[in-house]
């Protein structure tokens, strides 16, 4: 027995250690595999710390004029329209857009075309190039989308105002809608948005509705009326009425700029010799504006002085012949 005692005290001994060598084993093993993980936390928490979060955030959130989450764009059997129709394409209107797409090519497409247009989550320059687009392609569905859009509550003035313009002209092109497209103009003489009353207003007078006579002489006469009488004397001059230059002149001083303005155009281009003072007058005020159009006013007199009548025709009124019968037949 004496001669066991040294070997079990050498086995004593050696549990310990390979009970402790296994310990450092484990520790050597596991230790690594903790810091990495604790690595990949802290660069999580760190992105976190500096903002990775709100940014996924933010981008789910589209801004304005892109996609909102969800937003899945048509299908076009056109590949040239694939950017107009969709809110995530970076250039969807360029300066070559009348050429690269100068009418929808496939009926199944039109669809799209009328979903961008009617998209109010969509930028106003998009949508009207999809009006524009349809009035190329002779849609003949187009008075009816624009009747809806204008009838819609969540849409802006500004575009409203474009989809009055569109319904001139669609009317232009298409000679059979101009019973209904008079009708929608009509009422919206009374609309709540200032600038869809002045492009109703414009646009009856160009079809040579007598509505927008009588509202023009009207608006021109009711001092009443607020934000439309400069419209007005630009309609009594397209219509040539001639005989409300009284009236007229009593705006070359007016107080809302715009109004004087129109008032200066109107009467110089029909040769108002009486209206020369007060246009030299307004020659001489600090709007460079109001100067700049009075300077014209003033040349255009002498021109209408030397001919001995108007100076010139106004360029911008409408033709007095309607359009011709079928001079854009609809493709579909």
């Amino acid at each position: 027995m004496t001669k066991l005692k040294p070997r079990l005290w050498t086995v004593g001994l050696a549990v310990p250690a390979v009970a402790v060598a296994a310990i450092l084993v484990v520790a050597f093993l596991s230790g690594p595999r903790r810091k990495g993980r604790e690595n990949t936390l802290d660069a999580v928490e760190g992105a976190g710390a500096r903002g990775a979060c709100p940014e996924i955030k933010e981008a789910t959130a589209a801004p304005a004029g892109l996609a909102s989450p969800g937003y899945v764009p048509a299908g076009t059997r056109d590949p040239a329209l694939a950017a107009l129709v969709d809110r995530n394409a970076p250039a969807r209107v360029t300066g070559d857009i009348t050429t690269a797409l100068p009418r929808v090519q496939f009926e199944e497409d039109v669809p799209a075309v009328v979903a961008v247009l009617k998209d109010t989550e969509d930028e106003d320059t998009v949508r009207n190039e999809a009006a524009n687009l349809l009035l190329r392609s002779g849609y003949d569905g187009l008075v009816g989308d624009l009747t809806g859009i204008l009838a819609n509550p969540d849409e802006k003035p500004r575009f409203r105002s474009f989809c009055v313009q569109k319904l001139l002209e669609n009317a232009r092109q298409r000679p059979q809608d101009c019973t209904e497209t008079v009708a929608v103009l009509r009422g919206l003489l009374e609309d709540r948005d200032v600038p869809v009353r002045r492009e109703a207003l414009l646009a009856l007078v160009r079809m040579r509705d007598p509505k927008g006579r009588d509202t023009a002489i009207e608006w021109l006469l009711d001092e009443r009326v607020e934000g439309v009488r400069d419209a007005a004397i630009r309609c009594v001059t397209e219509l040539g009425l001639r005989e409300h230059i009284p009236t007229v002149r009593k705006h070359l001083r007016d107080k809302d700029e715009v109004v004087c303005i129109a008032a200066i155009v109107t009467l110089s281009a029909w040769g108002d010799e009486e209206s020369r003072p007060a246009i030299q007058e307004a020659a001489r005020s600090d709007s460079f504006r109001l100067r700049r159009c009075a300077e014209m006013a003033l040349r255009r007199l002498d021109r209408a002085s030397k001919a001995g009548g108007s100076a010139e025709p106004d360029e911008n009124a409408p033709e007095s012949a309607p359009p011709k019968a079928g001079a854009d037949k609809p493709a579909f």
